[in-house]
């Protein structure tokens, strides 16, 4: 075999993404082995994430990381247990993720998300299903089960409030508020334009689509607790952490509606401004 076919000729690679203001540093790293060919190995993961994470990378010099995804050209193995078959593609240690350059986008985002969701865990932050529009430059998020209209009700709302969300978001809290940030995943192609700075949150707003125009104040804090829990992405080993921030954040703001509405723009539009006034 040829030394240019070596992979210790491949040069170390990085993106750096910016989510949420967390810095998550992914690594194509070579292998120490000189002996391992680069046959077999392929090279599109990194033109994947640039493209899926486009809006997300940053060109800033970066003062501190907040994780790392190191990728190592290897792929992904198969491991067996009590006669089920797992594909095995990423492993945690205490400073970083280790996982493989001939995994998928797919899978790379599943890590990506994992990563995000740590982070949030322990800085005061969520991570929900729901949408987001931008009003008098603060976010309005819009919370609801599945058919409740959370796409429909910032499409109506979209010529007089962008939309900053239309799938997912994420909250942070920090000394002067609750802030929402876009997210990086399942964004329904509705006009959200690129991720720009935080919005402080006015109101969390849970909908239902209704013939009747209505909107009122929410004050019982177990039904918000219930309602936002429904809502909240989560990871089973983040759990505790991730509702405990949950829990701080509706024992300290009062700012939960609920709002039921038909499809008629200038009635939305009459309630909302209600709910901001």
């Amino acid at each position: 075999m040829t030394s240019n076919h070596k992979l210790h000729k491949l040069k170390m690679s990085l993106i750096n993404l910016k989510i949420a203001d967390f810095i998550i540093s992914i690594k194509f790293s070579p292998t120490i082995n000189e002996n391992i060919p680069i046959e077999g190995i392929f090279n599109t993961l990194e033109q994947d994430i640039k493209y899926h994470f486009r809006d997300f990378i940053t060109k800033e010099k970066v003062k501190k990381i907040d994780y790392t995804i190191e990728a190592f050209p290897f792929s992904p193995y198969l491991t067996h247990r009590k006669n089920r078959v797992f594909l095995f593609f990423f492993e945690e240690n205490p400073t970083k993720i280790v996982t493989y350059q001939n995994i998928s986008i797919h899978e790379m985002v599943i890590i990506v998300r994992y990563a995000l969701l740590k982070l949030l865990s322990l800085n005061k932050g969520m991570f929900f299903h729901a949408s987001a529009s931008l009003v008098n430059n603060k976010a309005v998020l819009f919370l609801g089960s599945s058919g409740s209209g959370k796409s429909t009700i910032v499409t109506l709302l979209k010529n007089k409030h962008e939309i900053i969300a239309d799938d997912t978001l994420i909250l942070r809290e920090d000394k002067s508020g609750l802030y929402f940030y876009q997210s990086p995943f399942y964004e329904k192609g509705l006009g959200v334009k690129s991720p720009r700075n935080k919005f402080l949150v006015n109101n969390i707003i849970f909908i239902k689509k209704s013939k009747q125009s209505n909107i009122k104040q929410i004050t019982n804090k177990e039904k918000i607790i219930i309602n936002l829990t429904h809502q909240l992405c989560l990871e089973k080993v983040f759990l505790n952490m991730l509702l405990q921030n949950l829990f701080l954040v509706v024992k300290k703001y009062n700012f939960f509606y609920y709002l039921e509405f038909p499809k008629n723009r200038a009635e939305l539009l009459k309630l909302i401004r209600k709910s901001n006034s």
